[in-house]
């Protein structure tokens, strides 16, 4: 018999492929099937195939026209069918937005990326002109002038747009300068500010945030006299544009604080020829450098010099001042008076004697003397000899009428 039945081809219908469709299968349900049948894709030069080519349905990835060539082994029949796979690529949008100018006010701008596609498989990128990749976030803030070009990738698409940040007006430097100590001996320092702006159109002005200005306001280096912060205003008359920068004056309160000494205590006895004691004390110098004896107790007679005051028995507070910078120091010292006298008691005023008496040592009665080791006795007679025992034995023995002392 005559065997002229042909096979069915069907390579399904045409296909795209976009951005995030990289790959289809192509191929229709119309093919003839059976043991019988053998399939055969081709395609035009730009087809790519990511499947067996003998199968009823194949995978692509690249657009082009696939033809599918269906034999029937049985009596040697074919059939032929062609799908086109095109590219539908819809890319996404990258819009960097308007170009942007940097000023003394603006000094830094953001740059947004918020009127691209934004979907979850997108990837942001910003790349500056060396090709660093400076964020990967919708907006970024530059401060700095370069060309920058935002890449929008989704899938195997990526669009590219580029923002232009220029340097307009320019700040001027305002440099206050580290900060300073005030000096112990003036209470002053010097601000420098040199590392500013100054000359030709530029107007400098120095504020006392806290603190005091001394002089210099307007120049690079003024004169303060007080702790506390300071501000530089730096103007550039030209453009308009102003900075600003502070800078912190402190005293060294432990350093700056003045030496004192009140001296050793004292003491005030009969061995002087007043009531009085001269002090012995000590103290830092200078032209700025003031002086006071305060009396809690007793009197200060004399501080004509302040090192070596006059004073009585009492307690005395010696205080330093530094007036430079407002700091005092004291000390304090004690003057004891021990100016409790001695009892001599030699007797009887008057003594009557027997002549069988005078012609003997007899015995003087000194019982309410003061009696201790600190004290010290001397007897006197009216002639050499009168004193029959050591004179300075408070119980003396006399010989003899006459006037005797101790």
């Amino acid at each position: 018999g005559t065997d002229f039945v042909f096979p069915n081809a069907d390579a399904g219908p045409d296909d795209s492929l976009t951005c995030t469709i990289i790959s289809v299968q192509i191929g229709g349900n119309g093919n003839s099937t059976g043991p019988e049948f053998e399939y055969e894709w081709t395609s035009s030069p730009d087809g790519s195939f990511l499947s067996a080519t003998d199968l009823p349905s194949v995978n692509v990835n690249a657009s082009a026209i696939y033809n599918l060539t269906v034999t029937n082994t049985s009596n040697g029949c074919t059939d032929s069918d062609a799908v086109v796979v095109l590219y539908s690529e819809t890319p996404p949008v990258a819009d960097a937005g308007p170009d942007y100018e940097l000023n003394c006010t603006e000094l830094a701008v953001i740059l947004d990326a918020s009127n691209s596609t934004i979907v979850p498989l997108a990837e942001i990128a910003w790349i500056n002109s060396l090709g660093d990749t400076i964020s990967e976030d919708v907006q970024v803030t530059v401060n700095y002038p370069d060309t920058f070009v935002l890449s929008i990738n989704l899938a195997f698409c990526t669009s590219y747009d580029t923002v232009v940040v220029t340097q307009g007006t320019i700040a001027p430097t305002a440099d206050a300068g580290p900060d300073v100590v005030l000096d112990c001996n003036t209470g002053q320092a010097i601000l420098k500010g040199n590392n500013s702006n100054s000359g030709f159109g530029f107007v400098l002005q120095w504020t006392a945030l806290s603190g005091n200005i001394l002089t210099g306001e307007t120049t690079t280096t003024p004169t303060v006299d007080d702790p506390g912060e300071y501000q530089l205003q730096v103007s550039d008359t030209l453009n308009g544009c102003i900075s600003f920068d502070t800078v912190l004056v402190t005293l060294d309160l432990s350093g700056c604080l003045p030496q004192v000494s009140a001296g050793a205590d004292g003491l005030i006895n009969c061995y002087g020829i007043t009531l009085e004691d001269t002090l012995s004390a000590s103290g830092s110098t200078g032209p700025d450098i003031s002086y006071t004896w305060t009396a809690l107790s007793g009197t200060v007679i004399s501080q004509t010099n302040p090192f070596a005051p006059i004073v009585s028995a009492g307690e005395f507070i010696f205080t330093v001042t530094n007036n430079a910078i407002g700091l005092s120091a004291m000390d304090t010292v004690v003057v004891v008076a021990d100016t409790i006298y001695p009892v001599a008691e030699a007797g009887d005023n008057i003594l009557s004697l027997t002549c069988p008496e005078l012609a003997a040592c007899f015995q003087l009665d000194a019982t309410g003397t003061s009696v201790g080791p600190q004290y010290s006795y001397f007897w006197e007679g009216p002639t050499p000899g009168s004193i029959c025992t050591d004179p300075t034995q408070l119980n003396a023995q006399v010989l003899g009428e006459g006037l005797y002392t101790l």
